[in-house]
């Protein structure tokens, strides 16, 4: 004989599913944050507009400043599973975009330092950093809160 599932055991079962992705979502925002330009007009920034930004899609800022996104290639392993990539496949979509020529990748840095010259002195520029490099950010920065 078959048992069925009660609707509160798949509702149970639900909630079970969200508590563990939230809490993925949560050690993930954890170990990366998001600096952006002091003229950036936003406070937090949702995973949405996140990969829209580094995916090309989304240009301007609400102030029409051009978005400057940029990365660092060897870190942030957090930052593309929270916006459901990898770096390799990262890296795959701008070969084809650039190639074809439908957008201008996001600019790569080699370390934290020069990530945050860079935001701090490009207006619209918005970055990843781990979490322990955020006190390295400078006085024309911020970091953006994650919204859900």
């Amino acid at each position: 004989m078959k048992k069925k599932i009660s609707k509160y055991g798949l509702v149970l079962i639900g909630l079970l599913i969200l508590i563990a992705l939230s809490n993925y979502e949560t050690k993930a925002q954890s170990e990366f944050v998001i600096v952006a330009n002091a003229d950036v007009p936003l406070e937090s920034i949702d995973k949405n507009t996140l990969k829209r930004v580094y995916n090309g899609f989304t240009t301007q800022w609400k102030n029409s400043t051009k978005i400057k996104p940029c990365y660092i290639q060897i870190k942030n392993e957090a930052f593309w599973k929270y916006i459901g990539t990898t770096n390799a496949n990262f890296q795959k979509f701008w070969t084809k975009r650039v190639f074809s020529g439908n957008g201008v990748s996001p600019v790569e840095h080699k370390s934290s330092a020069d990530l945050i010259k860079y935001v701090n002195e490009i207006p619209g520029a918005i970055g990843v950093l781990s979490a322990e490099d955020q006190k390295l950010i400078g006085p024309n920065s911020k970091i953006l809160s994650l919204a859900n």
